[in-house]
């Protein structure tokens, strides 16, 4: 792994044997960086506007030209943008250079933002539609205030969206310390350092340095009671989820992979604490899992499932049991190791491909602001920071979660 400075930017070069190369950029911008209500939604639909066209390329022209280099696309979350193309080595610098065109110099063409507007409205009403995706976006302004408002916006908001807001938007926070380029495969430095001294060199002298601001601190509000939500008929299935305390970017670091490795023996499958107890015993629900909802410096650790309305009472009662024990007695050695086998396993499969790889090591740059060297990124380092978790560790971490929640349904009453 190497950064390297080219016109200000950065570009973190991840070298992988891997002839499918993957290009992105990563932005530290998403629906958290929103203020103002009238801009909720700003960060995704200017993300949907640099595919519209470049100074030299309509939108059919860009369209065409990323799908003979093989697969692209971008998303938007709530703390960062990020654009990508997967494609062969011998067209990486083409794909490089179109990348760099298309974030750095962008047509930003009113027509084109208008008709976007109801692309963009449409794409709103399938997740209203959707109840997975409505659930989860209710929660989240429950849970998170105003700053969990969702991704693409509100009705008003996308109603009156101006491009002018957009351009405000970009020149905020799409600024050259505020974005990672990202290279991962089979290409060497040397290759990747004349390739970029050429790709971004046309946004150089036109891209702000420096974000001229930064973001509010989010935060997790714990004690907010039981909530219900509504969606479809009387026959609709219900959705239900726990959410506990979590933790915050620093408390992360300090406990290494605890976090992640807990959840994972709490909720990650049919082997797990809540799989085995309330899937295979109790025969509550098909699936049920724990996870971590939230932002970068304020998280929650939540339970969810989804089960007919009567049986919410029982799994509920038997979460909270199971967590109670947990804190007391911890796993069983059993699991703990095949928590250790199974995090290592998620962890190589997802970085088996280039694209896979860019994303879980180069989208993390632009949180930790730290480069790792050869011997940090191998099978056995991974193996020994994870055989170092022990049930010693979930115990503590169980007792510092707690037993204060947050109760959410939706078609639950």
């Amino acid at each position: 792994m190497a950064l390297l400075n080219i016109h200000g930017f950065n570009v973190l070069h991840l070298p992988r044997p891997n002839d499918l190369i993957s290009i992105r950029v990563a932005i530290e911008a998403g629906s958290t960086h929103e203020k103002n209500p009238a801009d909720y939604g700003v960060a995704h639909y200017l993300e949907h506007i640099f595919f519209k066209g470049t100074k030299t390329k309509n939108f059919r022209e860009l369209n065409l030209r990323m799908a003979a280099l093989g697969g692209s696309n971008a998303s938007t979350s709530r703390e960062r943008t990020v654009f990508y193309i997967n494609t062969i080595l011998p067209r990486f610098e083409e794909a490089s250079k179109l990348i760099a065109e298309l974030l750095l110099d962008p047509l930003m063409d009113e027509a084109e933002f208008n008709k976007e507007r109801n692309v963009i409205i449409e794409e709103f009403q399938n997740c209203k539609d959707e109840p997975g995706d409505y659930f989860h976006f209710s929660t989240y302004e429950h849970l998170f205030g105003p700053q969990g408002h969702h991704i693409v916006g509100t009705d008003e908001s996308l109603a009156n969206m101006t491009i002018q807001q957009l351009n405000n938007f970009r020149n905020r926070w799409y600024t050259k310390d505020n974005m990672v380029f990202i290279v991962c495969g089979n290409v060497e430095q040397a290759e990747v350092e004349r390739v970029f001294e050429q790709a971004l060199a046309i946004g150089k002298d036109s891209t702000p340095e420096k974000r001229l601001e930064e973001r509010e601190p989010n935060s997790f509000n714990l004690g907010l009671g039981d909530k219900n939500f509504t969606h479809g008929g009387d026959n609709a299935q219900a959705y239900m989820a726990m959410y506990f305390r979590g933790q915050n970017a620093a408390e992360r670091k300090a406990a290494g992979h605890t976090n992640g490795m807990f959840a994972n023996a709490m909720g990650g499958g049919l082997y797990s604490v809540l799989g085995e107890r309330i899937r295979e015993e109790l025969g509550l629900c098909y699936h049920i899992g724990m996870g971590h909802s939230g932002y970068d410096n304020a998280q929650s650790s939540y339970v969810y499932t989804m089960l007919q309305k009567k049986n919410i009472p029982l799994a509920r009662q038997a979460v909270l049991e199971q967590m109670e024990k947990v804190r007391k007695e911890g796993f069983s050695q059993d699991l703990v190791d095949t928590v250790r086998s199974n995090t290592l396993y998620g962890l190589i499969k997802g970085a088996e491909t280039s694209a896979g790889y860019a994303s879980s090591f180069g989208d993390s740059y632009l949180k930790s602001r730290k480069t790792y060297s050869d011997d940090e990124f191998t099978l056995e380092y991974f193996k020994d920071q994870f055989e170092k978790v022990s049930n010693e560790h979930y115990i503590r971490h169980a007792n510092w979660i707690g037993d204060q929640y947050n109760f959410v349904t939706m078609n639950g009453q």
